[in-house]
C-alpha cells in the first residue's frame, strides 16, 4: 500500500484546496488508491497543465488492482507485542510494541497506519529527546536513538526497541512516542490522518465514524473535544505557563499569515517570503511529550492542527504571489476578489464553471487562506 500511495500522492496536484473533500492530497491519494474518490473529484486536475499528472494517474491505476493491508491484529495489553532480553545481554531488554490506530481487531484496513509525511514531521520535533532521530517521508520509517536504545518506528504502527534498560523504561518511551506520533495516525473511513481531521476540514467517508477518534493506547482521543473549534482561551486555561511560548510562536505565524493577504491585497507581493512552522510544531510536541502534561493530548493535537493549517496557508500566500506576478494587471481583479473573500473567511469551497486556469488555480489556493482564517477566527473568540 505504501509504494503505491506514494506513487499516486506524487502525481497528484499538492495544493491541499480540500474541494474533493479530504483536506489534503495525502487524503485524496490515499481514496483514489481504495476507489473511494474518482479523479474527476479534483478540478486541478481537469486543466490542461494538469493533463499528463491525470494521464500518469489514470494509467497507475487502471494497471493496478487495489492493494489491502489486511485486518486488524488483536490489541495488546498496553500495546506490548513482546519483551524480552537482549541476545546479546541479560542487562537490556528488547520489546515491540503497537500503537492502536482505532480500528477495531479483524476489521478490514484499508490503509496502513500512519501518514510517512505527517510521521516524520513529528518524529523530527523529538531531535531533542534523543542522540538520532531520521525518517523516509516515502517509506514511513522512522529510527530514534538515545545511549545504548535504539527505536524504529514502522508504518504500520509496530514500534520496535532494542537494548532497553527496563519494561518501565520500555513504556515510558512508548507513552511520549505515541503521544508525539498519534497526529500521523490514518482513519480507515476516510484516508486522512488525525490532524486533518481535527483541523475540522474532513467529514467522515459513507457516513461512518471517524475511526481515529478510537486511536490511542496508552491514551485516548475525548471525541467530543476533538469535534469543538480550538480556541487559545482553552489552552491558556488548561496549560497556564506551560503553553506560554508556543501560544507566542503560532501568533507569530498568524500575524505573518494576516500580513501576507494583505501583502497580495495591495501588490506589494514581492515582500512577502514564506517562514517555517517547525517551531512552533516542535514546541507543541514537546509539551505532548511531558508526563506532568498527559491528559491534555486532544487538545495539543487540535493545536498542532491548526498551526499546520496556517502553515499550508502561508504556503498558499507564496503560490499565490507567484500567479499574480505572471497575471496581466487587468486581469488581476478577479483573483484578488478571490484573496479579498479568503480574507475574511468567506470564500465558498465551490465556485462559478470558468475557464481561465489562473482563477481556477487561484480559487484552490485562496481556500487554504479561508481555511486558516476560519480557525483563526474560532482561536481568538
Amino acid at each position: 500500500m505504501s509504494n503505491t500511495w506514494v506513487k499516486t500522492w506524487m502525481r497528484t496536484p499538492k495544493i491541499n484546496c480540500g474541494r474533493c473533500g479530504r483536506a489534503a492530497c495525502t487524503g485524496f491519494a490515499r481514496a483514489l488508491v481504495v476507489g473511494q474518490l474518482e479523479l474527476d473529484d479534483c478540478p486541478i486536475l481537469r486543466l490542461r497543465d494538469y493533463a499528463n499528472l491525470r494521464a500518469e494517474l489514470e494509467a497507475m491505476l487502471n494497471a493496478d488492482s487495489t492493494p489491502r493491508t489486511g485486518t486488524a491484529p488483536e490489541l495488546p495489553e498496553g500495546g506490548v507485542l513482546f519483551t524480552q532480553p537482549c541476545k546479546d545481554t541479560n542487562d537490556r531488554v528488547m520489546a515491540e510494541l503497537s500503537l492502536h490506530n482505532g480500528v477495531k481487531p479483524g476489521e478490514s484496513m484499508r490503509f496502513a497506519v500512519f501518514d510517512p509525511r505527517t510521521l516524520c514531521d513529528l518524529m523530527n520535533c523529538l531531535q531533542s529527546q534523543f542522540d538520532l532521530v531520521k525518517c523516509s517521508r516515502d517509506l514511513g520509517y522512522g529510527r530514534a536513538d538515545v545511549d545504548e536504545m535504539n527505536i524504529t518506528v514502522l508504518q504500520d504502527g509496530r514500534i520496535n526497541m532494542r537494548r532497553v534498560k527496563d519494561r518501565d523504561q520500555v513504556m515510558s518511551v512508548f507513552g511520549k512516542l505515541e503521544r508525539a506520533l498519534v497526529g500521523a495516525t490514518i482513519c480507515n473511513c476516510c484516508g486522512c490522518d488525525l490532524l486533518s481531521i481535527l483541523s475540522g476540514c474532513v467529514e467522515p467517508a459513507d457516513g461512518d465514524k471517524h475511526t481515529v477518534y478510537d486511536a490511542g493506547t496508552n491514551m485516548s482521543i475525548d471525541e467530543k473535544s476533538a469535534q469543538l473549534p480550538i480556541r487559545r482561551a482553552e489552552v491558556e486555561l488548561a496549560l497556564d505557563e506551560n503553553a506560554k511560548h508556543a501560544l507566542s510562536l503560532i501568533q507569530n505565524l498568524a500575524d505573518h499569515l494576516e500580513s501576507g493577504i494583505v501583502q497580495l491585497l495591495d501588490g506589494s507581493i514581492e515582500l512577502f517570503r514564506a517562514v517555517s512552522s517547525e517551531e512552533a510544531r516542535c514546541s507543541l510536541v514537546e509539551l505532548i511529550t511531558n508526563p506532568s502534561l498527559y491528559g491534555n493530548e486532544t487538545l495539543l493535537l487540535k493545536v498542532l492542527a491548526l498551526v499546520r493549517v496556517i502553515y499550508d496557508a502561508l504556503c498558499g500566500v507564496s503560490e499565490l504571489a507567484e500567479i499574480l506576478m505572471y497575471t496581466p494587471e487587468e486581469d488581476r481583479d478577479a483573483i484578488l476578489t478571490l484573496v479579498s473573500m479568503a480574507q475574511s473567511g468567506e470564500l465558498s469551497l465551490q465556485m462559478k464553471t470558468i475557464d481561465d486556469q489562473r482563477q481556477i488555480l487561484a480559487h484552490a489556493h485562496s481556500l487554504r487562506l479561508n481555511r486558516a482564517v476560519r480557525l483563526l477566527q474560532e482561536w481568538v473568540r
